[in-house]
């Protein structure tokens, strides 16, 4: 990219912000961010459920106004037979200890985790953590029980 060998690049962001390496880019070479159109985003929730779409803001570098990407979102698994009590305490620790989470993945600071959650999965949650949602006041949607 830095020595025009190449047209484009898919990169992820981390959160709603460009990571080190895309900024790093930014800094020396003119980039155009490129979301996706409406028939993209029709082919993409049709053809890949798993995939989430996510409005980013835009506005970190030149040519970069809102836009509309597909993304995944990093997530914890459960074997199917996890009972219910350890899911909800495992959901409990994490959601409620976040100065441990930005410790560990700093482009969280300043997000809900719970929101996020119930906003962008795509597979079903766990018992226990729907549990944990709907008792901090939070609606599961129907796709995620």
């Amino acid at each position: 990219i830095k020595d025009d060998r190449s047209e484009g690049f898919v990169k992820s962001a981390v959160g709603t912000s460009f990571d080190a390496l895309t900024t790093d880019i930014a800094a020396f070479t003119s980039l155009q961010v490129l979301g996706v159109d409406d028939a993209q985003e029709a082919k993409i929730r049709e053809n890949l459920p798993e995939l989430s779409i996510v409005e980013m803001p835009g506005g970190e570098m030149e040519n970069s106004g809102p836009y509309t990407v597909w993304g995944f979102m990093i997530g914890v698994s459960a074997r199917p037979g996890m009972d219910e009590q350890t899911a909800y305490d495992i959901t409990k620790a994490v959601m409620e200890n976040m100065a441990e989470q930005e410790a560990a993945f700093p482009a969280v600071k300043g997000n809900n985790l719970p929101e996020l959650t119930l906003q962008y999965a795509t597979s079903p949650l766990h018992p226990g953590a729907i549990r944990y949602y709907e008792e901090i006041g939070l609606t599961v949607p129907d796709h995620l029980k």
